[in-house]
């Protein structure tokens, strides 16, 4: 404080007619150390995607809680057996890296398995919640040049008819290999669009990249 006020006062000396709240009262050393120094957050580390950081989780977790919902239980190694299933199964269906598919799911378990399904396979996920009026539904689906819809056959009535390939979780076998896909992303691939109202009212998507970001 005694630095600071030495700087104050030799500030106004140098400008007496300045007003006092635009004098500088820190050295260079210490503008240095609050505007360089405790902002050099930067991390050295390997690149890794959200799917990456998943499957290590399960590696050394395998039989914790991953998922709880209404009294069921999925354990790590559980959720990321069924979440192979179904990347295996977009893997199959065409779907590959930067595939756009738009999920319309209630928020469930099945939901958080489709998503991880989607990610392993390489997709972009683009979330729709089923409250939304059917018109908007229809806007995000005419502007995210979706690949796929991934939704059960109870929801399937919410879809307009020039809907792309539609995939219902709850219909057909699904692949019996659990085992992790090949990596088919890289850090700067995207994971996910999310769509907001926008300043027009039409929606507008943002595209987040799977990389993880520092912990």
């Amino acid at each position: 404080m005694l630095r600071q006020l030495q700087c104050l006062a030799e500030a106004a000396i140098r400008a007496p007619d300045e007003r006092i709240d635009q004098l500088d009262m820190l050295s260079e050393r210490e503008r240095h150390l609050v505007l360089c120094a405790f902002n050099d957050t930067e991390v050295s580390r390997a690149e890794a995607t959200v799917v990456s950081l998943f499957e290590t989780c399960v590696a050394s977790n395998a039989e914790a809680p991953a998922v709880v919902e209404a009294g069921r239980t999925l354990s790590y190694r559980e959720l990321n057996a069924r979440a192979n299933r179904l990347a295996h199964y977009f893997i199959r269906q065409g779907l590959g890296v930067e595939s756009r598919v738009a999920v319309l799911l209630e928020r469930s378990t099945d939901w958080i398995t489709v998503v991880l399904g989607i990610l392993k396979a390489g997709a972009v996920y683009i979330p729709m919640d089923p409250v939304y009026p059917r018109a908007r539904l229809a806007e995000i689906l005419l502007d995210g040049r979706e690949a796929a819809i991934v939704t059960v056959s109870s929801m399937l009535h919410l879809l307009p008819s020039s809907a792309a390939k539609v995939i219902c979780i709850d219909r057909g076998n699904l692949p019996t290999a659990t085992n992790n896909p090949s990596p088919r992303v890289q850090g700067a691939n995207a994971a996910y669009v999310i769509y907001t109202s926008g300043s027009t009212g039409a929606p507008k998507g943002v595209v987040v990249v799977i990389a993880a970001s520092p912990a």
